[in-house]
């Protein structure tokens, strides 16, 4: 029984196209496409590479040709048409570089990718074998941010030359530009746009000290732990010191932050049992701490 389920399964996946799709690349969306109803799975997403996949699509159809813009209005003339790629039942395109994009007017943008929080309309036409007009659809659809997408959790480790002392922590960094995990920061282009989605501020809690060097023991500022606050650099190195795979998914996740810890110390008189507030600057490394890839793998087990 259960054998049979599974092959019932299996065979589902490969037959419905809303299901299954190819090998694209590697970080980029899916955003499926119902031709029928125009039910989108998700928003565009924003700063990265997205495949846009129709199924649903018309009887008959051979090719089928997009056009996309920013904004609301399709132009009436458009100077070039953009086409799917077959994929079984359905058509896929991989929506990459803005070359692909017109404004209202119908001219080029170019040198970013879509941006967050922006309308974008575009129009797919149906056509037969011998290119006429079966059908054509038409929404528009934004790119939303939420705030999560502004602030970051990380985790990580500092050293404070001031207590010759090694700590962990873990913060929260706000960002000014909505962040997407995705996005490949070694394609991005433009000095301002890469300060934005690399510096933050952040702040958050020392739980461990590994190891110091004081005359007066260090005591925990709360039950939790130290606080902590500062600056990040995030991706320091990648995009400078290469964009390979390894690169991107050991470097692209790294920060380097620079910031003070605040904590608790006794006085230097034996005598006085009171505790006093101090804080040392300290430089660290941390990561990204993605709580969605550290549960899927999980909820895959459990979840059909």
């Amino acid at each position: 029984m259960r054998k049979s389920v599974l092959f019932f399964l299996l065979v589902l996946l490969y037959c419905n196209p809303s299901f299954a799709q190819p090998d694209f690349v590697p970080g980029a969306t899916t955003v499926r496409l119902s031709a029928k109803t125009l039910d989108l799975s998700s928003d565009f997403p924003y700063d990265n590479p997205f495949v846009l996949l129709v199924y649903d699509i018309p009887p008959k159809t051979e090719k089928a040709i997009l056009y996309f813009v920013e904004g609301f209005n399709i132009p009436a003339h458009m100077d070039s048409l953009n086409t799917f790629n077959r994929f079984g039942d359905a058509f896929y395109m991989i929506i990459e570089f803005s070359k692909l994009f017109r404004d209202e007017h119908g001219h080029p943008v170019r040198g970013k990718y879509l941006s967050p929080n922006t309308a974008y309309t575009f129009k797919i036409v149906f056509l037969d074998s011998n290119n006429s007009t079966i059908s054509s659809i038409q929404r528009s659809n934004y790119t939303r941010t939420k705030l999560g997408d502004y602030i970051k959790p990380d985790f990580g480790f500092g050293y404070s030359p001031h207590i010759n002392g090694t700590f962990g922590f873990t913060d929260a960094h706000i960002y000014l530009a909505a962040i997407n995990n995705d996005a490949d920061l070694g394609k991005l282009k433009g000095i301002g746009k890469q300060i934005l989605l690399r510096t933050s501020f952040y702040f958050g809690i020392s739980p461990l000290t590994i190891y110091y060097v004081t005359k007066q023991p260090i005591n925990k500022l709360t039950g939790a732990g130290n606080f902590v606050y500062g600056v990040g650099v995030r991706s320091p190195f990648y995009g400078w010191c290469g964009e390979n795979r390894v690169s991107r998914t050991i470097l692209q996740p790294m920060r380097i932050v620079v910031g003070e810890m605040v904590f608790s110390q006794n006085k230097p008189d034996p005598l006085v049992t009171q505790s006093r507030v101090k804080q040392t600057f300290y430089l660290g490394i941390s990561w990204d701490f993605i709580i969605k890839s550290l549960v899927d793998p999980v909820t895959k087990l459990y979840l059909p």
